[in-house]
């Protein structure tokens, strides 16, 4: 997808979610199966769901991010290599390649909770905007 700041609304997470409270936070739309493999917790990354990034410049090798590639957001798992990076698909659907990236990528943030669609925590956010 095009990364542009494309605001939805806002949604109020527990404080046990996006800590530490210093940290910033954004919610983002899965859309695609390239990560219906990865988990976060107990959760896999589907289409529909939300994620829950920690907005960050940099990542550890094997963490789940959120990049930007020529203007484009994806998410994947970051592998690191002496002077180049990989951002892995983890699919069921094999036609999701692995990207070798150089210098020419940001990383946007660090997945650090799914939000599956349909959860409790979605539908009560629904329910206190409709009303």
């Amino acid at each position: 997808m095009i990364a542009e700041e494309n605001i939805e609304g806002w949604i109020r997470v527990p404080k046990a979610l996006a800590s530490p409270a210093t940290d910033k936070f954004f919610l983002l739309h899965v859309r695609g199966n390239s990560m219906n493999k990865a988990s976060i917790g107990d959760d896999l990354i589907e289409d529909g769901d939300l994620v829950l990034v920690r907005q960050r410049m940099t990542a550890q090798s094997g963490e789940v991010v959120v990049a930007l590639i020529d203007g484009e957001a994806t998410i994947k798992r970051l592998v690191t290599a002496p002077g180049y990076c990989v951002l892995k698909p983890q699919s069921r659907d094999p036609t999701h390649k692995p990207i070798v990236v150089g210098d020419d990528f940001g990383v946007l943030g660090t997945v650090t909770r799914v939000l599956k669609k349909g959860s409790d925590l979605l539908r009560e956010v629904i329910t206190e905007q409709g009303s």
